[in-house]
C-alpha cells in the first residue's frame, strides 16, 4: 500500500509539473511510453493493494481493526474511481492534443481532490500499521 500512495504521489506532484517542458509534438509519443510503464509501475500494483485492502476487511486476526481497514479500502476505491472518471479522460485528452487548459485541470484535481484522499489514506494506513504493531508486541510480550 505505502508503495502505490508514493508511486502516486512522485507520478502526480513530480511528473505532471514537468509537461510543460514537452513539445506539444513530442507529448504524444512521451505519454503513450510513459503509460507502457505506469502499467507495470503503479497500475497494477495499485490494483493488487485494492484487492488486498478489500480482502484484509474478512481476516478474522484484524477484526479489532476493521473500520481502519474498512475506511483505507473506501478512500483507496475513492482514489481508484476518481483517477479511472476524472483523471483518464483528461489524460487521454491530452494525448490526443496537449494542451495547458487540461494540463491546468488535471493538476488542479489532484491537489484539490485526490492528493488530500491520498494523504488520509496515507495516515489511515500508519494508523493500522501501529496498531497491528502494537498488538503484535502485546502479544509477543504480555507485560507490555
Amino acid at each position: 500500500m505505502f508503495y502505490t500512495i508514493g508511486a502516486l504521489t512522485i507520478e502526480n506532484n513530480v511528473n505532471y509539473d514537468t509537461w510543460r517542458y514537452i513539445s506539444p509534438a513530442d507529448f504524444k509519443d512521451y505519454h503513450q511510453r510513459l503509460e507502457v510503464l505506469l502499467g507495470w509501475h503503479m497500475f497494477i500494483p495499485m490494483g493488487t493493494a485494492l484487492i488486498l485492502n478489500v480482502v484484509l476487511i474478512f481476516v478474522k486476526s484484524l477484526r479489532p481493526n476493521r473500520w481502519v481497514v474498512i475506511c483505507s479500502a473506501v478512500l483507496f476505491s475513492f482514489i481508484v474511481a476518481f483517477s479511472l472518471a476524472i483523471q483518464v479522460p483528461l489524460h487521454q485528452e491530452l494525448a490526443a492534443n496537449f494542451n495547458e487548459r487540461d494540463l491546468n485541470q488535471l493538476i488542479r484535481n489532484h491537489n484539490l481532490i485526490r492528493l488530500p484522499a491520498t494523504i488520509a489514506l496515507m495516515l489511515i494506513n500508519v494508523l493500522l500499521l501501529l496498531r497491528l504493531l502494537r498488538n503484535n508486541q502485546a502479544v509477543r510480550d504480555p507485560e507490555i
